[in-house]
C-alpha cells in the first residue's frame, strides 16, 4: 500500500462525505468517486478501487462506474436541454448512448413537460438504433470495446507497464473512439 499525502488525506475524506451525505445527489457523487478513482486516493488503505468501494460503501465496482456515468451525461448535457436535470435512473439510460445523441434524446423525453423515466427508455432505444447522419448502427460492441480497453488500461497503469505499451493502447483506444 502506498501513503497519501495530506491534501490527498484531506481530500479522500471531502470525498467520501460528499458521498455519503450525497447518495441522493448523484451527481455530486459521480464526481467524487472519478476523483478518488483517478488520483487513486484509495491507495493507502486499499489494493484496488474495488476493493475500497466494497469495503467502505458495501457496493461494487459497477455501481461506482454507473454512478460516475451518469453522472458524466448529466454534467455534458447542454445547460438548455439539461432541465430539468435527469434522475439518476434517467441519466443510466441515456449513458446508454452516444454523447451526441444524449441530448437529443432527453430534448425529446422532455419535450412535453417533466419526462418519465419510461419516455426517457423510449427515446434512448429509438437512439441507439440511430447513428448520426446516417441509417443504423449498433453501439453495444463498441460500448463493450471502449469499457473494456478503459479497464485494460488502468490494469496497465496499475502494474506499471512501460509507456510504450500504454501509448500503443491509448492510441487503438482513440481508433476505437473515433470509429
Amino acid at each position: 500500500m502506498e501513503a497519501l499525502t495530506l491534501n490527498e488525506r484531506a481530500r479522500l475524506k471531502e470525498c467520501e462525505d460528499a458521498i455519503e451525505k450525497g447518495l441522493d445527489t448523484f451527481v455530486a457523487v459521480g464526481q467524487a468517486l472519478a476523483e478518488i478513482r483517478d488520483s487513486r486516493l484509495y491507495r493507502q488503505l486499499y489494493p484496488t478501487f474495488e476493493d475500497y468501494c466494497r469495503e467502505k460503501f458495501q457496493r461494487g465496482r459497477d455501481w461506482a462506474e454507473v454512478t460516475i456515468n451518469a453522472a458524466q451525461v448529466v454534467l455534458s448535457l447542454p445547460i438548455s436541454v439539461g432541465k430539468p436535470s435527469p434522475s439518476l435512473q434517467q441519466a443510466r439510460l441515456l449513458a446508454k448512448v452516444n454523447p451526441e445523441l444524449q441530448a437529443k434524446a432527453w430534448r425529446t423525453a422532455s419535450a412535453d413537460g417533466a419526462p418519465t423515466t419510461k419516455k426517457v427508455r423510449t427515446e434512448v432505444r429509438k437512439a441507439r438504433k440511430l447513428k448520426p447522419g446516417s441509417e443504423t448502427v449498433r453501439t453495444t460492441d463498441r460500448e463493450r470495446a471502449l469499457a473494456y480497453f478503459g479497464k485494460l488500461l488502468r490494469a496497465l497503469d496499475k502494474i506499471g507497464l512501460t509507456d510504450r505499451t500504454e501509448a500503443s493502447m491509448k492510441e487503438l483506444l482513440a481508433v476505437i473512439k473515433n470509429s
